[in-house]
C-alpha cells in the first residue's frame, strides 16, 4: 500500500522521505516535551506542533494537565523520526526513564 502525503516545509527547506511499515511518507518534526505541573510532578507527552499543543495545555483543552495549571516548560527534544520520538516518551514514562528524567531534567 503507497501513500502518498503532501510536502511540506519546515524553515525553508522540505524534509526527506522515508519509508515507514512498507508506506511512503514524509519525515517531520516531531517533538518530546516535558511539563511540570502545578502538583510538582512532570507531564510527558509528543506532539508534531508543539506550540498549538502547549497553547492546547494551558487552555485546558488537554484533559490530562486540565486540573494541573499551571504549567512550565522544562524542555522539549525535536526529532525527525517519529518512531524515535514516541520510543523515547515511552522511555521517559518507564521507571528508568522516570529517574533519568528526575536526575538530569528537573
Amino acid at each position: 500500500m503507497l501513500i502518498i502525503v503532501e510536502w511540506a516545509s519546515f524553515g525553508g527547506q522540505v524534509r526527506s522521505l522515508f519509508y515507514i511499515y512498507g508506506m511512503k511518507t514524509k519525515t517531520v518534526e516531531q517533538f518530546v516535551y516535558i511539563l511540570l505541573c502545578s502538583d510538582n510532578k512532570p507531564y510527558t507527552a509528543c506532539a508534531s506542533d508543539i506550540q498549538k499543543r502547549l497553547e492546547g495545555h494551558s487552555n485546558g483543552y488537554v484533559p490530562a494537565t486540565k486540573y494541573r495549571r499551571p504549567l512550565n516548560l522544562i524542555t522539549y527534544i525535536s526529532f525527525t523520526d517519529r518512531i524515535k520520538a514516541f520510543e523515547f516518551e515511552k522511555y521517559l514514562k518507564s521507571g528508568s526513564g522516570r529517574a533519568f528524567l528526575k536526575k538530569r531534567l528537573l
